[in-house]
């Protein structure tokens, strides 16, 4: 994403810019006093929730970064010691926005859906739905956002709470038809024959 407001949005799924390739003013960074000792192997998730409070930034639409990934690399190596710590400060940040603590495993939902795997448990995709209904509607009501954006982030909570009913599809068939229309009441453009097909397609994939 591009825009201040979408990226803020994507902060509640995981990292949405590319670290070593971010330019940032240092006055900000002397306001956040930098990283923090005490975030380990996520020093820079906890910079992008931090710095989300006091300032806003975007993504450049073009390729600047070429990384390259291998399975003998240290960030491979401390891939779960990171996710586990990535979903306690996820968790902290969401309680500041909220000012209530959310339960851990909806917590964990949320990242789930963005870098797996897939959520096995159906009281966990009860939970995650619900932390993305109520995140959506207080990020609606709190940001001063135009209309255009305002569709674009309604469009994406509807997108992943249809992903959670077609996951409850596999469970109970009363859940996912209850998720399902949670996602049209945040957006009814689910109902678009383009988006209908997509969400089938993924359905057989997901069976495969």
């Amino acid at each position: 994403p591009t825009s201040p407001k979408m990226l803020k949005w994507t902060l509640f799924f995981g990292v949405c810019v590319a670290h070593p390739s971010v330019l940032m003013r240092r006055d900000v960074m002397t306001r956040l006093n930098f990283y923090r000792p005490d975030a380990v192997h996520t020093e820079d998730v906890d910079l992008w929730f931090r710095a989300s409070s006091v300032t806003e930034f975007g993504n450049v639409p073009e390729v600047l970064l070429k990384y390259r990934a291998w399975t003998g690399s240290t960030h491979q190596r401390g891939l779960q010691v990171r996710n586990d710590r990535h979903v306690q400060l996820l968790a902290s940040y969401i309680k500041e926005v909220l000012t209530i603590d959310s339960p851990i495993e909806a917590v964990a939902g949320l990242r789930q859906m963005r870098v797996g795997p897939r959520i096995e448990d159906p009281q966990q995709i009860r939970l995650t739905a619900a932390l993305i209904q109520r995140l959506h509607k207080n990020f609606v009501e709190e940001n001063n956002i135009n209309s255009q954006v305002r569709r674009e982030i309604s469009w994406d909570a509807a997108k992943k709470l249809a992903s959670l009913a077609l996951q409850a599809s596999r469970f109970h068939t009363a859940d996912s038809m209850l998720l399902f229309m949670r996602a049209l009441k945040v957006d009814y453009r689910l109902l678009y024959p383009s988006a209908i097909m997509r969400g089938l397609e993924r359905a057989f994939e997901q069976r495969i």
